[in-house]
């Protein structure tokens, strides 16, 4: 799984840092400015929302991307 969005022009894992946890649990870090940033994960060169986004919000294409508050 990687990350895009409107904090890294919508490349995926640009400026995003990839961590497995102890846990096996997967962790993206992403460092940005305070703010409002929309961003879909990308899966096998698929876009989609995040599943476990609580904001979720419609984009220009008709899909639907999810919110971050930093």
């Amino acid at each position: 799984m990687k990350i895009a969005g409107s904090f890294n022009d919508w490349r995926p894992d640009e400026s995003v840092i990839t961590r497995r946890e102890a846990d096996g649990t997967w962790q993206e870090i992403v460092f940005a400015q305070p703010g409002s940033y929309q961003y879909r994960r990308v899966v096998e060169g698929d876009r989609a929302a995040d599943p476990n986004s609580e904001i979720p919000v419609s984009n220009s294409l008709g899909g639907v991307n999810s919110v971050l508050h930093v």
